[in-house]
């Protein structure tokens, strides 16, 4: 990870399925539990899909994917997203709250070498970890023309630590599974209708606009320095 070499893992992986592991979960701790994927929502999905009644039992969904302004993988879509499309529109219209800290937030978040060195003041087997990693990942960001690496996972997290972090805004979020160009695109409905279009004649009359209900919470801005401070002070154990 990050051209960084560990020693073996001394944890053995846990034979469960993790859907299954998920169900258990939260069937055992009822409102408790907050979901954070960083990833692709495969696994979200199909314990849903197994277990829809696992939906209200779950206090919040804060997932590290999806974009309105713009992907990463290609035009329109964002990486977690795009790995997974069907999974996700599974998870966005599951109907328990959820929010979208998608590229908005991390690519303001930009972890540059003045975080770098405020990591480095201190010392310790994660600390020193995460310090050569993401010196791997700030000059690879460097390289292709970037002040800092956007920090996209850690975005999720701190946000599950603090809300006021990023500013939201409710709309209806759809993901695309099928477009040629827009496959894997959260296409979010900001004005929260759609305007019904009907027939008359040779051309079609807009008689009224259907509202729709919103599904998410997208994070649309940013705090980006008090989010990567937040980072830095808990690798520092602070």
């Amino acid at each position: 990870m990050g051209n960084v070499e560990l020693p073996p893992s001394r944890c053995k992986v846990d034979s469960r399925f993790g859907p299954d592991l998920i169900i258990q979960l939260i069937h055992a701790s009822p409102h408790e539990i907050t979901l954070v994927p960083v990833g692709p929502l495969t696994d979200i999905a199909l314990a849903v899909e197994k277990d829809p009644s696992i939906v209200p039992l779950v206090k919040e969904v804060i997932l590290m994917g999806g974009s309105i302004t713009g992907g990463n993988v290609n035009a329109a879509a964002e990486a977690n997203i795009y790995n997974d499309p069907e999974a996700a529109q599974i998870v966005f219209q599951a109907g328990w709250p959820l929010t979208m800290v998608g590229l908005e937030v991390g690519d303001k978040a930009l972890f540059t070498r003045k975080y770098l060195a405020e990591l480095g003041q201190s010392h310790g087997p994660v600390n020193d970890f995460i310090v050569s990693v993401a010196k791997f990942m700030v000059g690879l960001s460097q390289k292709f023309g970037a002040s800092g690496s956007p920090m996209y996972d850690p975005s999720a997290v701190a946000v599950a630590i603090d809300a006021t972090l990023v500013k939201v805004q409710e709309m209806h979020v759809d993901v695309e599974t099928r477009g040629e160009f827009t496959r894997g695109e959260t296409v979010g409905n900001r004005h929260g209708g759609v305007e019904r279009n009907v027939p008359h004649g040779d051309r079609y009359v807009i008689e009224g606009v259907d509202m729709v209900k919103p599904n998410a919470k997208v994070c649309v801005d940013a705090d980006a320095d008090r989010l990567l401070q937040l980072f830095v002070s808990r690798i520092r154990g602070k």
